[in-house]
């Protein structure tokens, strides 16, 4: 599978094998992902602070736009 049938979002054009192999090198857009996570996770639990994971947002989508509207102290009305 190629990752550019992703659309205009991917700018990398290669394998899922190629691109598991940069991201474990740590070669990948961001460098290494615990370099590129890890500041902010330490961080995770400061009020102005609001940490995301995806896997979170696909399991219950509607809580965590409530979390993201209680964050941005914005009124959230589920219709």
């Amino acid at each position: 599978m190629q990752l550019a049938s992703f659309g205009p979002v991917s700018q990398f054009h290669g394998t899922w094998a190629f691109f598991a192999k940069l991201f474990v090198e740590g070669k990948g857009a961001f460098g290494l992902w615990s370099d590129h996570v890890l500041p902010w996770w330490q961080h995770k639990d400061e009020a102005h602070i609001l940490f995301l994971k995806y896997e979170d947002l696909k399991k219950d989508l509607c809580s965590n736009v409530r979390r993201i509207s209680e964050f941005l102290e914005k009124l959230f009305q589920k219709k």
